[in-house]
C-alpha cells in the first residue's frame, strides 16, 4: 500500500460543489457543513455502518444468550465463568474488528461525497477492504498511546489522541503508512483547541440524542415488564434500538471530523484551490 506521495494531488481534483470558494472554514461552518455532507450522504453511509452493524448485533445477542444460559439458575462453576470470559473475549475482538471496516467504509463514504464523486457500497467497502490493515495497526498504535496517556492523570491521553485524531483518514484514504502519526500531528499543531472543541460538540451532539433516545427505551421496557420478558430478551431489545440509532446517527461524528480534516489540509498543505469548491464551502 503506497501513500499518496502529492497529498495535494487528490484535492486538486475535487468537483465544484458549492458557488463560494473553499477556504479555511469557521468553527461553525465546519459543523454545518458536516450536516450537510452528512444530510447528501445519507442512506450510502447507513448501508455502510448496516453491513457492520448488523453481525455486530448477531454476535451482542449470542453474547446474551450465552450469559444467561452459564448465570441462571445454580452457582456456576469457576470453569463455565473462565469460559464465558474466553468466549466474550473472542467474540469481543470480532465485533471491534468489524466496526473498525464500517468506519473505515464510512470514511470512503464521507470523502467520495464531498469530492462530489458517485459513492457505492461496493466501491467504499472496496478501498476500506485495500486499507484495512494498516488503518486497523495505526489505529492500535494511537490507542495504545491513549491509553497510556490516560493513565498517566487524563490529560496527557486527551493531547495524545487529538494529535493523532488525523489518522484515520490519512491512512483510510490517502493510503499512508505509520507516516500518518507524524503528518497528523503536523496538520493539528497550532490548531489543537480547535480540533479538541470540534470534535467534543460533535460527540455531544450524538450522545445527547443516543442518552435520549435509550433512555426512552429504556422507560418502555420497564413499562412492558408486566408482560414478564426475560432479561436476555429485554437487553435484546435494547441491543436492537442503540443498534439502529447507532446505524443512523453513528456517522455524524465522523462527518464532522471529516470536514475537519480537509479544512486543516487546506490550511496546514497550503493548497492553492482557486476555482474549486466542496460541500458547505
Amino acid at each position: 500500500m503506497r501513500a499518496n506521495r502529492d497529498p495535494k494531488a487528490r484535492l486538486r481534483s475535487v468537483n465544484r460543489l458549492a458557488t463560494q470558494p473553499l477556504g479555511p472554514k469557521s468553527f461553525g461552518n465546519v459543523l454545518d457543513t458536516a450536516f450537510s455532507l452528512y444530510r447528501r450522504s445519507f442512506s450510502t453511509v447507513v448501508l455502510a455502518m448496516a453491513i457492520a452493524n448488523v453481525p455486530v448485533l448477531i454476535i451482542e445477542v449470542i453474547m446474551l444468550q450465552q450469559s444467561q444460559t452459564v448465570l441462571s439458575g445454580a452457582v456456576p462453576s469457576a470453569s463455565a465463568i473462565a469460559n464465558l470470559a474466553k468466549n466474550f473475549n473472542g467474540l469481543g475482538i470480532v465485533a471491534d474488528l468489524l466496526s473498525l471496516l464500517g468506519v473505515a467504509a464510512v470514511l470512503v463514504v464521507l470523502d467520495l461525497v464531498y469530492r462530489g464523486e458517485a459513492a457505492t457500497i461496493g466501491k467504499a467497502y472496496s478501498q476500506a477492504a485495500k486499507r484495512y490493515l494498516m488503518f486497523l495497526l495505526v489505529s492500535i498504535v494511537v490507542g495504545v498511546t491513549g491509553v497510556v496517556g490516560l493513565i498517566l492523570l487524563i490529560i496527557p491521553g486527551v493531547i495524545l489522541l487529538t494529535y493523532f485524531s488525523q489518522t484515520m483518514f490519512l491512512t483510510v484514504l490517502d493510503g499512508a503508512g505509520f507516516g500518518a502519526l507524524g503528518r497528523s500531528w503536523r496538520l493539528v499543531s497550532g490548531h489543537f483547541w480547535r480540533v479538541l472543541g470540534i470534535a467534543v460538540v460533535a460527540f455531544l451532539i450524538y450522545y445527547v440524542v443516543v442518552i435520549f433516545i435509550d433512555g426512552l427505551t429504556g422507560a418502555i421496557v420497564v413499562a412492558a415488564a408486566g408482560l414478564s420478558p426475560s432479561p436476555t430478551t429485554a437487553a435484546a431489545a435494547i441491543a436492537v434500538v442503540a443498534l439502529i440509532v447507532q446505524t443512523l446517527i453513528g456517522a455524524f461524528p465522523l462527518a464532522a471530523l471529516y470536514v475537519q480534516h480537509m479544512d486543516l489540509r487546506v490550511r496546514k498543505e497550503g493548497l492553492d484551490l482557486a476555482g474549486t469548491g466542496m460541500i458547505g464551502s
